[in-house]
């Protein structure tokens, strides 16, 4: 994560000359498109990133978009809903194959390299009776949504992508400072005097990742104007609220949040007060949305050692309020031994704070080995590993978690194509792994959406998928009086789908 020049924050300007001009790009180039919503979550995804655009949107960065921003709905997420067999409105014939096809779905038998003959509609009908009806075209017209309204196409049946859609969902790699909504950006750059876009689309392109930069530091350019907007503690409280809002619509029950608390004190914010706005929002949204919100502080490898250690100790005091981890950001390259801040790990442990470290986002295998001399629980990307076979396997005697963000590790060229990443291949070696989208807006992305790209373009199965999501609730920054409610949910949606069931 890089941190804007204090002057910078100070003046309320930041440095847009190299990516004002870029358009927002189509999703297609990198990712598949969004999978159907219902209202509340095609409300609440329709306000971060920049889903698939015409040709004549994405040729103006700067063009006003009719009907300004909408707002998320704040009722809670959907109900899970079990998916059951129906092959109503087939005939016998169409019916039997697409029970077939749906049994192969969730047997993990079916690949998007091999889509198959069946109609789309009959799978949908084979696979899932929906509790809630198909989204119309005004459900998911918006600024971040579709806007041509259309159900989207592609290799995976839509019920498919309607149930990865509705599985309960543990995310545990997600940055606060990359999942600004646009509006709240517009909202918060009109109100606090910051010299940004003025317009949604521009505003959409400020914020969103390229695609794929050359390297880490081009990607963490994308956090410059979000850092500089979040410098007083009703905009941080604002932003949190908002990220748990869309966590809840896209079924996420549980969800690690994690920022670094010293980006955010530039125009004289205290550290104490930046970090009690997080964990307010956090706990409020929490509460209202009937989702659970764990927090990790986020030390940045470029800051004074001395002033992560009392970064440490202050994020401490918050434990009791669900800020339970701690964590190393920020770029490799420049800063690549965790040890420079090892009396701040020595800190965040003795405060009861939990291990987690990023590394492998420049570096490859060596850089994810060298994470492991802070004796992290769990470490943020380190996809190289997959390329080291002596590593893998010490990861897994230590039991190191890998949190693994395809379409983010894409965009900071780790791997060359999310089709190309090795998530697949670590989980099959027995390496724990979780899946997590990294930055909401930065990324353009849900997690729903990086559960299809994991079926879809790396070829993980569903029962896979299921036991990589699962997986997160073994491994999560949460007590067990905490988790065992969440367990005891996710294994009653998953009893509903004969494939996911436990065997006897």
């Amino acid at each position: 994560m890089v941190v804007p020049s204090p002057s910078a924050a100070m003046n309320g300007s930041w440095s847009s000359a190299p990516r004002a001009a870029r358009a927002p790009r189509a999703r297609t180039d990198r990712r598949s498109t969004s999978p159907p919503m219902t209202s509340s979550s095609a409300s609440a995804a329709s306000s971060f990133g920049s889903t698939s655009r015409s040709p004549a949107q994405v040729s103006s960065a700067r063009a006003e978009v009719p009907g300004g921003c909408d707002h998320w709905a704040t009722t809670p997420a959907p109900p899970m809903a079990m998916t059951t067999i129906t092959t109503s409105q087939t005939s016998p014939r169409t019916a039997k194959r697409a029970v077939r096809r749906a049994v192969a779905i969730t047997r993990g038998a079916y690949r998007a390299r091999s889509p198959g003959r069946m109609p789309s509609g009959a799978v949908a009908s084979a696979l899932m009776a929906q509790e809630t009806p198909s989204p119309t075209r005004e459900d998911v017209r918006g600024p971040y949504a579709r806007v041509d309204g259309a159900r989207p196409g592609g290799p995976l049946p839509d019920a498919l992508i309607r149930l990865l859609q509705q599985m309960p969902k543990a995310e545990l790699h997600l940055h606060l400072d990359g999942s600004v909504r646009v509006d709240t950006a517009l909202d918060l750059a009109r109100t606090r005097g910051i010299d940004a876009p003025t317009t949604w689309t521009g505003m959409s392109a400020a914020l969103v990742g390229p695609p794929q930069g050359p390297d880490q530091a081009e990607l963490l350019r994308a956090f410059d104007l979000p850092i500089a907007l979040m410098q007083d503690a009703e905009a941080l409280e604002r932003i949190t609220m908002d990220l748990v809002e869309a966590k809840a619509a896209d079924n996420v029950r549980y969800a690690e949040i994690r920022w670094g608390p010293l980006l955010h004190t530039a125009r004289g914010l205290s550290l104490r007060d930046g970090i009690g706005a997080v964990v307010a929002g956090a706990e409020r949204a929490a509460r209202e949305q009937g989702i659970t919100v764990r927090l990790i502080c986020t030390a940045i490898r470029s800051h004074d050692p001395r002033d992560n250690v009392v970064l440490a100790e202050t994020a401490a005091l918050f434990r009791d309020r669900g800020l339970t981890g701690w964590d190393l950001a920020g770029q490799e390259a420049r800063f690549p031994d965790p040890m420079t801040h090892a009396l701040a790990f020595e800190a965040a442990r003795a405060g009861g704070l939990r291990i987690t470290v990023h590394a492998g986002e420049w570096g490859g295998a060596p850089q994810v080995r060298r994470a492991l001399s802070v004796d992290p629980e769990r470490i943020a990307h380190g996809p190289g590993a997959a390329d080291d076979p002596r590593l893998m396997a010490e990861l897994r005697a230590r039991g190191v978690v890998l949190d693994l963000c395809p379409t983010s590790n894409a965009q900071a060229t780790i791997v060359p194509t999310v089709a190309a990443h090795p998530i697949a291949r670590l989980h099959r070696a027995g390496n724990p792994v979780t899946l997590s989208t990294d930055d909401l807006t930065v990324s353009d992305l849900t997690l729903s959406e990086e559960y299809r790209n994991a079926v879809e373009r790396i070829g993980l199965t569903l029962p896979e998928l299921w036991a990589i999501d699962r997986r997160a609730l073994d491994v999560a920054f949460a007590d067990e009086a905490t988790l065992a409610p969440l367990r005891t949910a996710f294994d009653a949606w998953a009893a509903g789908i004969p494939e996911l069931a436990p065997r006897a």
